[in-house]
C-alpha cells in the first residue's frame, strides 16, 4: 500500500497513509480543496477549468451515503477522547479546546442538515452537464458543452466569483475535514527511526488502532516509502524511484533515518 497524500515542508516530504475510511476520505477532500485553491489563485483559463473539475470531484465524494455518519462518528470520538488528548504533553491545550469546541459546533450543524451535502449544486443543470462529461475519454470537450465554453469567456473576476459561490456550499465540510486532520496529526509527534537496509517494521496494537501513519523524509535522499499496514503490523520499505526504462524502483540498501508517527486517538 502506498502513501495517498504528501506535503513538502522545507525540503522534507511528509507522506501520509490513512488506516481507516474516515481518514482516507478526509485526505481525499483536503487534496481536492487544495487543488481548488491553487487553481483559482493562478487566474489562467486552464486553471479555472481545473477549479471546476476539483469542485465537481468534491461533489462526487460528498455523494457517499455514509459521509455524514462517518464524519459525525469521528467528531464524537474526538469528544470522548478529549481528556486523553489533554494529558499529552505535546498538545497545545488551549488550541485543542478551541478546535474541539469548533468541532462540536460543526457536528451540531452537520446533524441538522436534512439533505445531502452540496445538494443545491446537484440541482444546477449547468454543473450537471459538465459533471456528466468528466468521465469521457480525454475529459470535457468544449464542443459538447457550448454553455461551458461561453462561461470560460467570462472575465476572470466573474469566474472566480462563481467558483467561490459554488464552493460556499462545502464550507462546513471543509472546516470539518481541516479540523479532523489537524487534531489527528497533532495527536502524535514525529519521532526519529531507522530503517535497516531500507526496511522498517513495527507491531501495532489492534485495541488502540492507528488512524494515520506519517513519515517525514528529506528530499535529498531521493527515496520514498512503500507501506504495508494491517491491524497488527506496519512495514515500510524505502525505495529509489526509476523514472525511465522499465520504471521499476529498487529498495535502498543503506540504513535510512526518517521520522515516523502513528496517530492514535
Amino acid at each position: 500500500m502506498r502513501a495517498e497524500t504528501s506535503s513538502v515542508i522545507n525540503d522534507v516530504i511528509v507522506y501520509e497513509l490513512p488506516l481507516n475510511d474516515a481518514a482516507r476520505m478526509c485526505l481525499q477532500l483536503e487534496n481536492l480543496f487544495h487543488q481548488f485553491d491553487a487553481a483559482i489563485s493562478t487566474h489562467s483559463e486552464l486553471s479555472m477549468k481545473n477549479a471546476v473539475t476539483a469542485l465537481l470531484k468534491i461533489l462526487e465524494v460528498s455523494e457517499r451515503p455514509d459521509i455524514k455518519s462517518k464524519l459525525c462518528q469521528t467528531l464524537m470520538h474526538f469528544t470522548t477522547t478529549q481528556d486523553q488528548l489533554n494529558r499529552s504533553p505535546q498538545v497545545d491545550k488551549q488550541r485543542l479546546q478551541t478546535t474541539l469546541k469548533k468541532l462540536d459546533t460543526l457536528n451540531h450543524r452537520l446533524n441538522n442538515v436534512h439533505q445531502r451535502i452540496g445538494e443545491t449544486l446537484r440541482e444546477n443543470e449547468f454543473l450537471h452537464q459538465i459533471r456528466s462529461n468528466l468521465a469521457n475519454p480525454g475529459g470535457v470537450s468544449d464542443y459538447r458543452l457550448p454553455a461551458y465554453l461561453l462561461w470560460q469567456k467570462k472575465s476572470c473576476d466573474e469566474k472566480i466569483n462563481d467558483l467561490k459561490n459554488w464552493m460556499q456550499h462545502f464550507q462546513d465540510l471543509r472546516e470539518i475535514v481541516e479540523s479532523i486532520l489537524l487534531v489527528t496529526r497533532e495527536s502524535t509527534p514525529l519521532q526519529a527511526e531507522i530503517a535497516e537496509n531500507g526496511f522498517y517494521h513495527q507491531n501495532l496494537n489492534p485495541s488502540a488502532p492507528c488512524y494515520l501513519v506519517r513519515v517525514a523524509l528529506p528530499t535529498q535522499l531521493n527515496l520514498y516509502p512503500e507501506f504495508g499496514a494491517g491491524k497488527h503490523r506496519l512495514t515500510i520499505r524505502f525505495l529509489t524511484p526509476s523514472y525511465h526504462g522499465n520504471g521499476r524502483p529498487s529498495q535502498a540498501q543503506q540504513n535510512v533515518s526518517f521520522q515516523l508517527s502513528c496517530c492514535k486517538l
